[in-house]
């Protein structure tokens, strides 16, 4: 894994690797409303939808999504899950299995009601749990070099130092390239 300054758009690597959350829109839509999901959306129009249909398939999967079809290949990494409940409490997939979201970040209450999926810090198991399967497609598309942000250290709120570079620094290879600004 290298780590480099600079602007993840500007990169020159092959594939540039996007977290998102899982959720979609009522219009079809990935949610993709801040950060580098946005930008992307931003920057490349057509691809909220067309990742939203992908993971409207299957609402509690938690894969990697990715396309060619924006000029560059663009690797969409959950870092967050989907989350599911009713009204009055917040529940979320993990593995399969239903956790209680007070146990998750000592109470932490989303502001937006229980669907919201951007609401929730990111999920260093999420994050790692994916890397088997970005690997192969890596090698399935023939990919050489991926710039990536700091999985999980934007929005989602988990700290580089502590919480993920421990995990990735042995398991990331030089194919990985971690973008930070300055």
């Amino acid at each position: 894994m290298i780590e480099r300054t600079g602007d993840i758009w500007l990169a020159k690597e092959e594939a540039i690797l996007i977290p998102i959350n899982l959720g979609v829109k009522a219009d079809g839509k990935l949610i993709m409303g801040a950060g580098l999901a946005k930008q992307a959306s931003d920057k490349y129009p057509g691809l909220a939808l067309e990742w939203g249909k992908i993971q409207a398939r299957d609402k509690d999967a938690e894969s990697i999504l990715h396309t060619k079809n924006f000029g560059k290949t663009l690797i969409g990494y959950p870092t967050k899950p989907w989350v599911h409940g009713p009204s009055q409490g917040v529940m979320r997939i993990v593995s399969g299995q239903l956790t209680d979201p007070k146990a998750y970040h000592q109470g932490w209450q989303c502001p937006y009601g229980p669907y919201t999926s951007w609401c929730k810090v990111g999920i260093l198991r999420l994050i790692l749990s994916n890397l088997e399967s970005l690997a192969h497609l890596l090698r399935v598309l023939k990919i050489e070099s991926v710039a990536l942000p700091r999985l999980g250290c934007g929005l989602a709120g988990l700290d580089w130092e502590r919480d993920v570079k421990p995990w990735l620094v042995d398991t990331l290879d030089d194919r990985f390239v971690v973008y930070h600004k300055a």
